[in-house]
């Protein structure tokens, strides 16, 4: 593509680079015109009617960008920017740059004489814009605010640097005939350690105090400089930024040249601290350090470097790295005093990175002298306070979003979410509630209130049990609550925070009270069953907030889900005092109080939280939340967004070490393509919501945005309904690329039904059930041909064999004690073993049907190893393993890669600066860290399940782990480090001898005593990662006295994968308020995390 010259409608022109893919030859806009005169092109432009003219007297300003960026093949750089010059951030109207591979702006300290060819390659991209003078009447010319972003070939946005990039710099009109501009920029690289200093958790938490501090002593501009019109010397405005708050306050430029000092740091240039918009904001908090130099012409060639001075102890120190060179040095305009130069020059180089750790834990398992039943927001306060002392920068919790689906132990399970914006009732601090109560006059008010006291303390006492009993807690919390909700009612009408909560949050709460409501009088959350209410709309969740009915012949009952912000005045009236007392004949006001009941839950949970935050933010610890991937299918965004999920399946994980049956979670799967029509507008309002509460999050399971593991739902509710899943490893990959008939087709595969059906063969059987082989052919099978098919009774075996207690079990065992030549057979266990053994047939298939009922399929997940597979041709095994092979590591790279890009860079948008951090455990498709790094999401690493077990071995390498990760020895869903490493006797020992032991060390010792404990957590806060983030059980197995480590070491397990149905109850022995006390353990933690 040749050069391409175009005029906007401001009177700006630029010239297109060429598009060149990596690797390309040099872009002819790299080329500066000759000393004072115009392009070739400024003699060639033409008016709007293509009327030939004469050349323009009009005086124009040539600017020339440069920056390096390594771009991989095919793909292509565009500046993009706020002037309509610069394509208003539109990459198809921005300015397309040519690539070249040039020297860098880099070299030793000596060797600045050396010839280009001899330092460090960079691919450069380059590109131009020219703009008239005359036409502006300002003292001088605004570029900006543009940043640069990678296109394919079609200009489709890749990736980019983050929208926080906005550059701006003035040209001034006071400028010499013929002077040109020079902009030398350095790539923003989403994934490079200083962005991870731009997150909310730095501007908000860590460096909050000194940015408040650097603004405060900011200095005047007095080191930016206007350029005037000088003989023989180049104006270059140097800047830099310092997002190191922790390593220094003032910044200074010293270079080789008179005018930079000599390298005397006595005589170093002191910058001035820029804002984009004056001041700190949002989009510029910690500024740009500049100053303006005016150069002679022969000095061009100097270099220089940046200098950071301590704001307590003035310690200067040099950024590390080679020396920097001035781009644009060797343009001919030097020699004449005619190039202003803008050295956009990054990020300080500091010699190390920052480097935090902290703490994991859910929020029910936390113990103050004040928590009932379980872990409260107001306990965080005490474990901020803890870190705070012990130099923990960040508090990782689980998700704590309400999860009440059953109204049972099963809502434990804290990834089930009943409405992804509500907060669970379980972590409502009772005594912060009362409170807030009082100041009520009416008789009798103060001795209601003092008798609820009295209840919350006796509650207290009763549930202060080891482990959490989660319906005791949910149970007694809801009475005491209702009466501290009949106690305030009528207050909160008259509470502007309150009417403020309803207003900001009433998108997602009047549905969400509606839901509760209607749960509590179907005595069920399964909103298909709820008849005319089965689909959410609004008409019905205004008719249920107010009473109204709509107008007749409107669609009270339709999908139609308006704007549910427009109903927080209503919600408010259900706390009007002239309201509440209306007459009790009305069948809508018990309904009318539930709702009201859940919003006055909801808004205290937020006060409660939002207040943590706060503290929290004061005492420089971040809190870190978790966004599940998945929703319970009896939740509100079911009820509310139907056909946003694929209620037909269910999101899983295939198999691995710790499940060889996959998993399967029983969530529907997203219909990616009815959210993608609003521009995801729920993803982007649950993710501004969670910034309210977090400054950094964690997404759970992030394959999931490439590609969800999607296992069948049964086809039965009822078996449904009584969680009856099959096993995820009956899953298959969506979206994929399937292997389609023709494909079989053209391997002289006809016979279909022998690869998707179960092969069930005698000695299958026998291998299986041994004894019970025959009696379960007889009862269950027939025989066809050489192998056996179920009888048309078992046929919907999805259902008969996963559901509990099914009927054919006592069928099974009455036809076996009819059978003589069973009554040998003890039939205590039977059913369990047959059920057992005929899932495990079931599973015994090559290829399993595309869910869309096309004639496509996807290969059974570990088919090779399968008794089917195995008993099939040669010729027959050689092209299924082709095809698997094929499909699980080859063809579906680029589509996972499209659907990630397609998704996650749009809830990024939303993520209000909060710190991203992806969970990527499991089988890591080659796209996912690419991706993660374009977009600057930081990765997990738990040195038990490394990434890439080929190249780390058993347990990951440490001293490997990049920057841009989490590093932990354990998580919820692995055993903690005490009990793994008593429990794995073995491996550990393992471990222990490959990173642990010292020379002439015996093995180690049976138990994790704090030695043991230190020494694994003190290796991983040693290791690379950004964060080194371990569960409380970890660091508490750490005390040197071993107090917080009596308890069985199992007992500390949070969940157990392997499990469907597990209880999540652990709950921490000691108290955070003697954690608080104890000087001697924060001493030790102080000493590991100040190390790393």
């Amino acid at each position: 593509k040749t050069p391409h010259t175009a005029t906007t409608s401001g009177g700006a022109r630029f010239v297109e680079g060429p598009v060149m893919p990596r690797g390309g030859g040099e872009a002819t806009t790299s080329s500066p015109p000759s000393e004072g005169a115009p392009d070739a092109e400024d003699a060639a432009v033409t008016s709007p009617n293509d009327v030939p003219r004469k050349r323009s007297s009009c005086r124009w300003f040539h600017v020339y960008f440069r920056v390096a960026c390594d771009t991989r093949w095919g793909e292509n750089l565009v500046l993009v920017g706020k002037n309509d010059f610069l394509g208003n951030f539109e990459p198809q109207s921005g300015i397309w740059m040519g690539c070249k591979e040039e020297a860098s702006c880099f070299a030793s300290r000596g060797s600045i004489e050396e010839k280009d060819g001899e330092r460090e390659k960079v691919l450069a991209w380059r590109g131009r814009i020219s703009l008239p003078a005359e036409s502006l009447k300002e003292g001088t010319i605004t570029v900006g605010p543009y940043r640069y972003v990678v296109v394919d070939d079609r200009v489709k946005r890749l990736r980019g640097e983050p929208a926080w990039v906005e550059r701006t710099f003035e040209i001034p009109l006071g400028l010499r005939d013929g002077t040109v501009v020079c902009v030398s920029d350095t790539w923003q690289d989403p994934s490079a350690p200083p962005c991870v200093l731009r997150t909310a958790m730095f501007t908000k938490v860590v460096f909050r105090d000194a940015l408040a501090a650097l603004t405060k002593a900011r200095r005047p501009n007095v080191a930016v400089i206007a350029p005037e019109p000088v003989e023989g010397t180049n104006w270059v405005s140097f800047r830099v930024k310092n997002w190191r708050l922790d390593r220094g306050g003032r910044v200074f430029l010293v270079g080789s040249s008179p005018e930079l000092g000599g390298w005397d740091d006595a005589r170093a240039l002191e910058m001035a601290l820029e804002f984009g918009a004056g001041e700190p904001s949002r989009s510029d908090p910690y500024g740009t350090w500049r100053v303006d130099v005016c150069l002679p012409a022969d000095g061009m060639g100097c270099s220089y470097k940046y200098i950071v001075q301590d704001a307590e102890t003035g310690k200067r120190v040099h950024e590390s790295g080679d020396d920097r060179l001035i781009s644009g040095r060797e343009m001919k305009q030097a020699e004449f005093g005619k190039l202003l130069i803008v050295q956009e020059d990054g990020h300080f180089r500091h010699p190390g990175h920052w480097k935090g750790a902290g703490v994991a834990v859910p929020v029910f398992s936390l113990r103050s002298r004040d928590s009932v039943g379980c872990g409260e927001f107001s306990d965080l306060c005490h474990l901020v306070d803890f870190c705070a002392q012990s130099s923990l920068s960040i508090i990782q919790l689980l998700p704590v979003n309400d999860t009440s689906v059953h109204d049972n132990w099963m809502d434990s399970y804290p990834y089930s979410s009943l409405s992804v914006f509500a907060l669970h009732p379980m972590y409502l601090s009772l005594s912060g509630v009362v409170k807030t109560c009082g100041g009520d006059k009416a008789p009798g008010a103060e001795a209601d209130l003092a008798a609820i006291r009295v209840e919350v303390e006796a509650a207290r006492r009763a549930l202060d049990l080891a482990t959490v009993d989660y319906e005791g807690t949910m149970r007694t919390k809801g009475e005491i609550c209702e009466k501290l909700f009949h106690y305030q009612r009528e207050s909160c009408h008259s509470d502007p925070n309150f009417a403020t909560f309803l207003r900001e949050n009433a998108f997602w709460l009047a549905p969400y009270a509606t839901f509760c409501a209607l749960k509590k009088v179907f005595g069920h959350s399964d909103h298909s069953n709820w008849g005319s209410m089965k689909n959410a709309s609004y008409a019905l969740v205004r008719r249920m907030v107010t009473g109204l009915r709509e107008p007749e012949g409107s669609a009270g009952n339709s999908e139609s889900t308006e704007d549910f912000g427009a109903l927080w005045m209503d919600l408010l009236e259900l706390f009007n005092p002239k309201r509440t007392g209306e007459p009790k004949s009305d069948f809508m006001v018990p309904f009318k109080g539930l709702i009201a009941y859940s919003c006055y839950v909801q808004y205290h949970l937020h006060r409660q939280l939002t207040g943590v935050v706060r503290y929290a933010e004061g005492r420089g610890v971040a809190l870190k939340g978790d966004l599940p991937i998945g929703v319970d299918k009896n939740s509100v965004e079911c009820w509310v967004k139907r056909r946003c999920f694929r209620m037909e399946a269910c999101a899983g994980a295939p198999p691995d070490y710790y499940s060889m049956q996959g998993q399967n979670w029983g969530f529907p799967t997203y219909n990616w393509e009815e959210m993608g029509n609003d521009n995801f507008a729920w993803w982007k309002q649950r993710l501004g919501h969670m910034a309210n509460y977090f400054h950094a999050y964690r997404i759970d399971h992030i394959l999931g945005f490439f590609r969800i593991w999607e296992v069948p739902s049964s086809n039965d509710e009822s078996a449904v309904n009584l969680n009856t899943l099959l096993p995820g490893l009956l899953g298959c990959f969506r979206p994929a690329i399937a292997i389609t008939k023709a494909e079989l087709d053209s391997k002289g595969i006809w016979d279909i039904d022998r690869l998707c059906k179960p092969y069930i063969t005698m000695d299958l059987l026998e291998e299986v059930f041994g004894r019970l082989a025959a009696p379960v052919a007889d009862f269950f099978l027939f025989k066809r041909h050489h192998y056996y098919e179920f009888k048309e009774a078992f046929t919907e075996s999805n259902v008969t064999f996963w559901m509990d207690n099914a009927n054919w079990g006592e069928n099974f065992v009455a036809y076996l004690r009819a059978d003589a030549e069973s009554n040998s057979i003890n039939l205590g266990d039977v059913v369990e073993t047959v059920q057992k053994g005929l899932r495990e047939i079931l599973q015994n298939v090559v290829l399993l049907r595309d869910l869309g009922g096309e004639e496509t399929f996807h290969p059974r997940f570990g088919c090779l190893q399968t008794h089917s597979f195995k008993a099939l041709e040669p010729w027959v095994q050689g092209a299924i393993s082709h095809f698997h092979d094929e499909y699980f590591f080859r063809r579906q790279d680029d589509l996972w890669r499209k659907n990630a890009n397609k998704i996650l860079p749009r809830l990024l948008e939303e993520s209000r600066d909060m710190l991203v951090c992806g969970e990527d455990l499991g089988l890591i498709p080659h796209c996912v860290p690419s991706v993660m790094s374009d977009l600057g999401i930081l990765g997990l690493r738990i040195q038990r399940m490394p990434s890439d077990s080929s190249r780390e071995g058993e347990f990951g390498d440490l001293s490997q782990y990049p920057y841009q990760v989490v590093a932990s020895p354990s998580c919820h869903d692995v055993l903690p480090v005490r009990a793994w490493w008593e429990e794995d006797y073995e491996r550990s020992q393992r471990l222990w001898s490959r990173d642990l032991a010292r020379d002439g060390e015996d093995a180690p010792p049976a138990k994790c005593g704090p030695a043991v404990a230190q020494a694994i957590l003190r290796a991983h806060l040693a290791s690379g990662a950004c964060l080194m983030i371990a569960p409380l059980q970890d660091w508490l197995a750490c005390c040197p006295s071993g107090k917080y480590s009596t308890a069985e070491a199992l007992e500390e397990r949070i969940n157990d994968p392997t499990k469907s149905k597990h209880y999540w109850r652990w709950r921490q022995q000691c108290l955070l308020e003697d954690l608080c006390e104890d000087e001697e353990f924060q001493s030790t933690v102080r000493g590991m995390a100040s190390r790393m």
